[in-house]
């Protein structure tokens, strides 16, 4: 094979790959664009919508052990295409004092890691949890993001009735929870 012959095979090739590295670019940028609903931005053309419910007077199966002045409830769950995709619950009480407060935090992460694993047999990771303590209120903050981790004994863990299901659908959710004495409210 001559020489020139050589240079021009390099040149197809390199020309080759800078081709596939733009598509593979211009492949990439069009899979980021997405739908944004609230802070959360979804790859693809799937219609995303939210729906965000709040109640103050249900509890945590986990937040039973020290008793608060006030409590808020607030769940927020995330649809594509009118398909669950995640949900999360935001916990915030009032207990009046730091210390209390404290308190509430040590009991609650005992509880809800000992109620998973020994009262339902799960792994204590199947959803994100944070507790966090700021003066006289604690916060949690539980998120699932493989909804097929809810089922008929944690869907507690979302202020859901044991033995049910937990809806996959915007309106089957919001039902579930407006029967719950929650107010909800649908956004896109």
């Amino acid at each position: 094979m001559s020489k020139n012959n050589k240079q021009y095979q390099l040149w197809i090739g390199l020309g080759l790959v800078i081709v596939a590295i733009i598509l593979i670019m211009v492949f990439v940028i069009n899979a980021m664009k997405g739908k944004e609903s609230g802070n959360v931005t979804v790859g693809g053309e799937a219609e995303v919508t939210g729906l965000v419910c709040k109640d103050t007077v249900l509890i945590h199966p986990a937040l039973t052990s020290v008793s608060m002045n006030s409590r808020a409830n607030t769940v927020t769950a995330t649809f594509r295409d009118d398909k669950l995709s995640s949900i999360s619950l935001l916990y915030e009480g009032d207990y009046g004092t730091e210390k209390a407060a404290e308190s509430a935090e040590a009991f609650a992460r005992a509880d809800y890691n000992e109620i998973l694993v020994k009262k339902y047999g799960e792994q204590i990771d199947i959803f994100s949890v944070n507790f966090s303590v700021n003066g006289t209120k604690m916060q949690m903050v539980q998120t699932a993001r493989d909804i097929s981790k809810i089922n008929s004994n944690t869907v507690t863990y979302f202020l859901l009735d044991q033995g049910t299901s937990i809806a996959k659908t915007l309106e089957g959710l919001k039902r579930q929870y407006e029967t719950k004495g929650f107010a909800c409210e649908i956004s896109n």
